[in-house]
């Protein structure tokens, strides 16, 4: 009898209003910032910032998928006065230059996007020696890393080579 009485209680306080409240929990997964640049078919660099021109170090390792990492040209002064890039990301970037006179002297078009990339830009201030800037991650649709990069072609005008650093924004 005891026992039924305690079971009848318990029975009662789950299944009323007061003892069942609900909580929802939310649960996001935040992937750390990540860059893969590619020239002429080739990986040149990744992570959260990439130096186009500057050998990456030696602990960067190439992602499945993403190609085998190879060094740019690390020579400062050259005849080449272009170089296209193909970059992809997981967030928002930019490219910057060290000073805003070299940031005016560099110009970057958009040349095409993967099938699965969109461009998403906004206009820049050569003042802070940004160049180009994406708001958003590259990708619009899933695939292969390849298939959500950007198509861009630097030039700049004269001898020297530009220091060119492509870095993750923020959200």
């Amino acid at each position: 009898m005891v026992f039924r009485a305690a079971l009848l209680m318990l029975l009662a306080g789950v299944f009323s209003d007061v003892t069942s409240a609900s909580t929802t929990h939310e649960i996001r997964f935040v992937q750390p910032a990540n860059i893969l640049v590619w020239q002429d078919g080739g990986l040149i660099g990744q992570g959260r910032e990439v130096s186009v021109f500057e050998p990456e170090a030696s602990s960067v390792r190439p992602r499945i998928g993403s190609g085998t990492l190879m060094s740019a040209a690390s020579e400062r002064n050259s005849t080449l006065h272009g170089l296209r890039l193909s970059i992809a990301s997981n967030s928002g970037f930019t490219i910057e230059t060290d000073t805003p006179d070299t940031a005016n002297r560099v110009t970057v078009y958009l040349v095409s996007q993967g099938p699965n990339a969109q461009a998403v830009t906004r206009v820049v201030s050569r003042a802070s020696g940004i160049v180009f800037y994406q708001t958003q991650k590259t990708a619009d649709q899933r695939g292969a890393p390849e298939s959500q990069a950007l198509h861009l072609e630097i030039t700049w005008t004269g001898p020297v080579r530009p220091t060119l650093r492509i870095r993750a924004t923020e959200p």
